[in-house]
């Protein structure tokens, strides 16, 4: 997973990798070694029991509403009555507990919105899986601190570019300006150590020191605090 360029005080480009974004600067960024080691006493069990089809990834999707209507986004054109609609907590957990994936993706629509957000997420926590929560970030400043801090959660945020690319993408002005914010928010605040902010697509940019996006707007200089977030790409 390739961070490319500059040295020390440069500017570095990530290119279709993951990086990890903390006020330090950009490093490339590996799965975390309690991660890597969870995946593979799961094969491990799975191989033993001679299963040849086992799931690594459950996708749960609580809801298909959304704060969004981009172009192209299926989930949007169900009928009200079905956008108005979630999957309780308790449906969710049984269907983690049935797949047993290790791992949990929780696209949406955009899953900020769903009610029981929080309690779904520490439930998943609790039962020491790997959660992967999918956010446009424009609720995330707003409902970080719903959430405690844990190596098993890590937030990814869907970037489609720059300010122009991304808004056309997303079919709104003005949200790339709404997610910005939120994505530096979790490396000054002092109640997010260990979260990871994960941002897709490859025109992120870091200088060294100080978190960036490639319009060359600068973070707030306030130094990170002990732990980690991560901006993965």
């Amino acid at each position: 997973r390739p961070v490319a360029g500059g040295g020390a005080g440069g500017l570095r480009d990530v290119r279709r990798g993951w990086g990890v974004l903390t006020g330090e600067g950009l490093s490339s960024m590996s799965v975390p070694l309690s991660q890597m080691w969870t995946v593979a006493t799961y094969v491990l069990r799975q191989k033993l029991a001679r299963r040849q089809r086992y799931p690594f990834v459950l996708m749960l999707e609580p809801l298909f509403r959304c704060n969004l209507a981009c172009a192209g986004c299926g989930k949007i054109q169900y009928p009200a009555q079905i956008l108005r609609k979630n999957l309780s907590v308790e449906k969710c957990l049984a269907g983690v507990e049935e797949s047993g994936a290790p791992i949990v993706s929780i696209p949406g629509g955009e899953p900020l919105m769903y009610p029981d957000i929080d309690r779904l997420v520490a439930e998943l926590v609790r039962r020491k899986k790997y959660v992967y929560l999918c956010t446009n970030a424009i609720l995330l400043k707003e409902k970080l601190d719903l959430f405690t801090p844990s190596k098993y959660l890590s937030f990814s945020v869907h970037m489609d570019g720059l300010r122009d690319e991304h808004d056309e993408a997303v079919c709104r002005d003005g949200v790339y300006d709404q997610a910005v914010p939120a994505i530096r928010y979790p490396f000054f605040n002092p109640y997010t150590e260990q979260y990871e902010v994960a941002i897709s697509r490859s025109d992120t940019l870091a200088i060294s020191g100080e978190p960036v996006v490639a319009d060359g707007s600068a973070a707030d200089s306030t130094p990170a605090r002990s732990g980690r977030a991560a901006a993965s790409l």
